[in-house]
């Protein structure tokens, strides 16, 4: 007694050293390396120093079949997206690249599998950027997908192969008449297939052979063999009945919802994440369109500087001879102020080039690098982009209960908003379901079959095999089992929630349309205004133009008002550049209006579409049963239904 006290402390005392010893080492620092192959890893444990801790840089690799492919950069394009910035104040290139807007976007749609945007959103919130591939992952979601809730009615195949060798002493004077030892050994083969309808219906089927030896002098056959076969088939009577639940929640659901979905529910959510795509699309479509106009201004104003600057520096020649040959009009006062306004438009030329950052000018050379960007092109090659299309200054006018009824249909806001109340809907008639008490109707069937031999002999029990298809060992077993919660707890919970979400979703539907609404109007009344306040600019910039004519014929006849040509220059100057700005707000507000009514893509013949592949993923907004083809006992025990109608492109 007082060795295994002893053994027993002994233990004791080492454990605590081990415990001690681990917990009082320095912290380590796990990290990966490559080694080989790229699947294999190798565990790198260091240990953190206490006087400087080192920075961990992932080591990523990427098998060459998981590589986006891009044919349409090639390894040169790819090299030129490192090109350097243009920077040059000299003057303009003069390869110009002639764009227009259908080919901009043509380019930029071509070149953007990430969906992308000047804010470098990208950067900051890489997994909230939409892509070209986010439909597809919702598709091909394991737990959350179509084939995810398609595969909890696929069939299943299970099967197990067991050996046991068993030596047991029975210490026993009632068998054997004294203590003996009895020596088995077993073989067991077990394999069953599940299989779930969209009825709720399950079927199984399991088979078993079993093989055994052993010394037992108390059986008749020391070797011996036994076959079982057992059908069952279990039909929900209330929870889990029917089609229609199954195909919303799927047979293994839980009140709730959020572990598995029906297909109903799953395909629903990949019209959501189509949906979102589509906003993902429509937001860079419009952040495009603003950067196209953004490069259209900065020309005009480029140009429109180098037209004040030539005029100030005509005049600056004018005075300057007068000054030489001590004219009239040449005074020395009047040739420095000349001078110093040709420098004033020579720094504005400047600026509407590289642009001012402070003054928030955009230079023509920095928005032509953001129009590349979104396009997809590095930031500089041997063409300069220069805009073809011009905007259109004719009065617009939108017949305003048009724009609501087509904003308020075809916002994809609102589209997306309406697939999540339909979700909210048929998770509401799923949750009601759990109300019902889970009551099952169960059939068994069984088929056994006993011999000394697996397929030979002769004789009653000499083959398994004989005996088991002779079916003289057939058993029927039926009945009914319940299982039902009392008091409903957590279904009623289920049924509040999922009536709360779906009030909830419909309120934010309500608020969704009057934000829409509002929107539209201030994008309408932004329109008008915009081509009110370029005829002004317009107008004013004529009346500056003879002004400044009226000055320079007064000037050059009568050498007096050099003050106020200099001075209706520079408002000439000022009235062209607010021209060409109100002529470019003006064609953003047409794209704001076409934005906020939802006819943004179609108005530049955009359609979304899908490419077949594995999955059979489709974009179209039916759900309808028979487009699974499962076989007729899972989808077609009832006419196919449609929970959404697809809508006609106009």
């Amino acid at each position: 007694m007082e060795n295994r006290r002893n053994i027993h402390g002994s233990i004791i005392l080492a454990a605590l050293i081990i415990a001690l010893a681990v917990g009082c080492r320095s912290r380590v620092i796990p990290s990966f390396s490559k080694s080989g192959d790229w699947n294999q890893r190798v565990l790198d444990l260091r240990t953190e120093s206490s006087d400087q801790s080192e920075l961990v840089v992932p080591d990523v690799f990427v098998p060459d079949h998981l590589v986006p492919e891009r044919p349409d950069l090639a390894n040169d394009q790819q090299q030129a997206q490192k090109a350097p910035p243009r920077t040059s104040i000299v003057a303009m290139p003069e390869n110009f690249w002639e764009l227009s807007i259908e080919e901009a976007i043509q380019v930029g749609l071509k070149n953007s599998p990430v969906m992308r945007n000047l804010g470098g959103r990208v950067l900051n919130n890489p997994d909230g950027e939409p892509t070209i591939y986010d439909p597809a992952i919702q598709e091909s979601d394991p737990i959350f997908g179509e084939q995810a809730a398609l595969a909890q009615f696929d069939a299943t195949l299970s099967g197990a192969m067991n050996f046991a060798k068993n030596d047991n002493v029975l210490n026993t004077t009632f068998l054997g008449g004294g203590a003996r030892e009895i020596i088995q050994d077993a073989y067991t083969w077990n394999w069953n297939i599940d299989k779930t309808t969209a009825t709720g219906t399950r079927f199984t089927w399991a088979n078993t052979l079993q093989h055994e030896s052993t010394n037992d002098t108390q059986v008749q056959f020391g070797h011996f063999w036994t076959a079982l076969s057992e059908a069952t088939i279990r039909q929900p009577l209330l929870q889990g009945r029917g089609l229609e639940f199954n195909r919303i929640a799927g047979p293994n659901a839980q009140p709730g919802f959020r572990t598995t979905s029906g297909v109903l529910i799953s395909r629903i959510n990949e019209d959501i994440s189509i949906a979102q795509f589509e906003a993902g699309v429509r937001t860079y479509l419009l952040e495009l369109l603003n950067a196209y106009w953004d490069l259209t201004f900065a020309y005009r104003n480029y140009d429109a500087a180098k037209t004040a600057r030539k005029s100030a520096a005509e005049t600056w020649r004018m005075i300057k001879a007068r000054t030489d040959t001590e004219l009239p009009g040449g005074e020395a006062d009047k040739e420095s102020q000349t001078r110093e306004l040709y420098f004033l438009f020579d720094l504005q030329v400047e600026s509407a080039l590289n642009g001012d950052p402070r003054r928030g000018i955009t230079g023509v050379f920095q928005a032509e690098a953001n129009l590349r960007r979104l396009m997809g092109l590095p930031q500089s090659d041997e063409r300069f982009i220069r805009p073809s299309d011009s905007a259109v200054d004719a009065k617009l006018s939108f017949d305003w209960n048009r724009l609501v009824d087509f904003a308020l249909d075809r916002r994809v806001e609102l589209r997306s908003q309406r697939w999540r109340i339909k979700r909210r809907e048929l998770e509401l008639i799923a949750a009601k379901n759990f109300l019902l008490p889970r009551l099952d109707a169960v059939m068994r069937w069984r088929n056994n079959g006993f011999g000394d031999d697996l397929t030979g002999g002769i004789g009653r029990f000499s083959s398994a095999g004989k005996d088991y298809f002779s079916g003289d060992h057939q058993e029927l077993e039926a009945g009914i089992q319940l299982n039902a919660p009392l008091g409903y707890r957590q279904a009623n919970a289920g049924v509040r929630s999922a009536e709360l979400n779906l009030i909830r979703d419909r309120a934010v539907l309500e608020e969704q349309q009057q934000h829409i609404l509002f929107s539209l109007g201030n994008a309408v009344r932004q329109l008008d205004k915009g081509f009110t306040s370029m005829q002004l600019a317009y107008n004013r910039m004529i009346a500056a133009q003879e002004t400044v004519d009226a000055r320079v014929a007064t000037f050059e006849a009568e050498a007096k008002a050099a003050n106020e040509l200099l001075d209706a220059e520079q408002r000439l100057a000022e009235a062209r550049t607010e021209f060409y700005r109100q002529q470019s707000d003006y064609a953003v507000a047409q794209i704001s209006v076409q934005d906020e009514s939802g006819m943004l893509l179609s108005e530049y013949g955009l359609v979304l579409s899908e490419q077949p592949n594995d999955i059979s993923g489709t974009a179209d907004s039916r759900l309808r049963w028979s487009k699974t083809q499962l076989g007729a006992i899972n989808y077609r025990l009832s006419p196919p239904g449609y929970i959404a109608q697809p809508k006609s492109q106009e």
